[in-house]
């Protein structure tokens, strides 16, 4: 299920391939851990200013859930709740870090809730700018314009075990530089 909110504005900018990429973790960790029962996306406006719109998106399932002593583990670098995780739902225990670092390249923050047996939420908050369409005029804090074309003309491997995650890396290669 999803749910944006009414007042959110549609004149917004940011980085949507770095939004895509924590949205599409958090969902995926949230189907991936739900075996029975729901996961709902949530967006919301948090506060709005003439120059900027400050989002909180909530990504809320209602699986297994994380102990409250695993909660500030969740993003480091190859955390995972339980090791046997690993051996179940296959990955890393890279993507939350990874999130983390995109939402804070972003100007947001990041947090998690879980309550074991009820489910998650996993929430973060990120500023967009607004844009002025009668002056064409870009107001943007907090993002940077991402040129791939430093990447033009490289041969990139990639490997992932699961090919959702190569055809949507290769899909955003591909908009961004010319690669092989």
């Amino acid at each position: 299920k999803m749910s944006i909110g009414n007042d959110i504005p549609g004149d917004l900018t940011g980085d949507p391939f770095r939004l895509s990429q924590v949205l599409f973790n958090l969902c995926g960790n949230a189907i991936k851990f739900t075996e029975t029962g729901s996961v709902y996306l949530e967006v919301t406006k948090v506060k709005e200013d003439d120059r900027n719109v400050i989002l909180r998106f909530n990504v809320r399932d209602t699986g297994k859930g994380i102990p409250a002593d695993k909660l500030q583990q969740l993003f480091k670098d190859f955390a995972q709740v339980n090791t046997s995780d690993t051996r179940t739902h296959g990955g890393t225990g890279l993507g939350l870090s990874i999130s983390k670092n995109l939402v804070e390249l972003m100007g947001g923050e990041i947090a998690a809730e879980s309550t074991p047996g009820y489910g998650s939420t996993f929430s973060f908050t990120i500023p967009f700018g607004r844009f002025n369409v009668s002056t064409k005029e870009y107001n943007i804090e907090n993002t940077e314009k991402i040129d791939g074309s430093i990447l033009n003309g490289l041969r990139i491997l990639l490997a992932d075990d699961n090919e959702y995650n190569r055809i949507v890396v290769l899909e955003v290669l591909n908009l961004k530089a010319n690669v092989d």
